[in-house]
């Protein structure tokens, strides 16, 4: 079973695939470099439209896969049932911040395998697209600011 990490952001900004993978490679998390899908030399890597790119940074692990959801139908459909999630007191100033989202990032990880280089690496590019395009990061235990805090329980 896969775990998904969502990040809600409000900014009309985004980043490329080729902004992702250089934060993964400059970061060195992993004992080896890890491969990226779609390579940074990758035509579409610069592209800020995009749907996937899968970091496989352990050859006998499941990547990590990271999606991008621009359409504004989809997103909306992901906003409203974010919103039924929330059980908290803080609900309504959370629910105007998702429902001003403009796009949202999913991350999956096969939670049971993902290394603790893995999960650092992911805490930097979960704080980098926070901070970059003003997101709320809504994971399974609850919702978290863009400085990793943990602000509200689902």
């Amino acid at each position: 079973m896969s775990v998904s990490i969502e990040i809600f952001c409000r900014s009309e900004q985004s980043i490329s695939r080729s902004e992702i993978i250089a934060l993964v490679q400059e970061g060195y998390y992993f004992d080896s470099d890890p491969k990226f899908e779609p390579s940074l030399n990758s035509p579409n890597a610069q592209d800020y439209k995009w749907d996937e790119l899968a970091i496989y940074y352990d050859s006998a692990r499941r990547p990590v896969i990271i999606s991008l959801f621009i359409e504004s139908k989809v997103v909306e459909e992901m906003v409203s049932e974010a919103i039924e999630h929330l059980e908290t007191s803080n609900k309504r100033d959370l629910s105007v911040h998702i429902a001003g989202s403009k796009k949202i990032f999913r991350i999956e990880i096969a939670s049971w395998e993902v290394t603790e280089e893995c999960w650092q690496m992911l805490a930097c590019l979960e704080a980098l697209l926070a901070s970059e395009l003003d997101g709320l990061i809504m994971a399974d235990e609850g919702i978290y600011n863009k400085e990793l805090e943990f602000i509200a329980k689902l």
